[in-house]
């Protein structure tokens, strides 16, 4: 497993829950307010922070066809709090940090074309600071291609035991005497 890139970037935005969505009696279904606030704030951020090439350059990064890659993530998701005393306490209290998760991945790295089925691993610590941030580095690997080992077809013979041998021996005695 090779690491042929990393991407590390912060965003000033809040993180929020991606809690279940609602759905209504005639079928249709949304999200909450704050989610869908989210999701409109975060291609925002992104793009008042990188310029175009830069966006297209981190999506080249994270997408690559001529090998199999892999992602390795860690993400500080940190909210604000006024107690300076406080700061990169690790915050145990709602938001669950699933859910949290979840949001970030949906609208972040979805954003950028990160694949979530070629994450192998990820790390999330959820913590109080000075202002609400998203922090995230991206490790990128080559990763090889998995190739399954083949069955064979041929069944492999039990060896017969003593007792089979003895009453094959005997079945062949019997067979002889006869004749």
């Amino acid at each position: 497993m090779n690491k042929i890139d990393e991407i590390v970037f912060e965003l000033d935005i809040r993180p929020i829950s991606a809690s279940r969505p609602r759905v209504f009696k005639n079928g249709g279904v949304s999200h909450s307010e704050t989610y869908q606030k989210f999701a409109k704030d975060v291609p925002t951020e992104i793009e008042n922070l990188f310029s175009e090439e830069e966006i297209e350059l981190m999506r080249q990064k994270l997408r690559n066809d001529d090998i199999n890659i892999g992602y390795k993530i860690h993400q500080d998701l940190i909210f604000r709090c006024n107690n300076e005393d406080f700061w990169d306490v690790p915050m145990v209290v709602k938001p669950d940090i699933d859910n949290v998760i979840k949001a970030v991945f949906d609208q972040v790295y979805n954003y950028f074309g990160l694949d979530d089925k070629r994450i192998f691993s990820v790390e999330s610590i959820k913590k109080y600071g000075s202002n609400d941030k998203i922090v995230s580095w991206i490790e990128v690997f080559e990763i090889p291609k998995y190739v399954s080992k083949r069955k064979t077809s041929k069944k492999t013979k039990k060896e017969p035991t003593l007792e089979e041998l003895e009453k094959e021996l005997e079945k062949l005695m019997r067979g002889v005497d006869n004749e």
